[in-house]
């Protein structure tokens, strides 16, 4: 992961970096998001959201999936369910 963004939304976008055969290939996703109960006792009374992925820090490592005939055609293979904040 190269970087993360903010959007005006509060939706945190990131720029993803990997190489097939020697050509280096960029593209931009949000990151999903899950949502958990902030409680004081029993009561719930806010929700936190955090990422689906574990390791979302600028350097991480992420597995890539993408289309060997169109390596543009790519995407994030942990970042799927919860939801993205928009």
């Amino acid at each position: 992961m190269r970087n993360g963004r903010l959007g005006g939304s509060g939706t945190i976008s990131v720029t993803v970096e990997f190489q097939v055969n020697g050509v280096v290939f960029r593209f931009e996703e949000p990151l999903h998001m899950k949502s958990s109960a902030i409680k004081i006792g029993p009561i719930p009374v806010g929700q936190r959201w955090t990422p689906v992925m574990e390791h979302t820090d600028v350097g991480d490592a992420v597995v890539v999936c993408f289309d060997p005939a169109n390596p543009r055609n790519a995407a994030m293979r942990d970042n799927v369910g919860g939801i993205t904040v928009e």
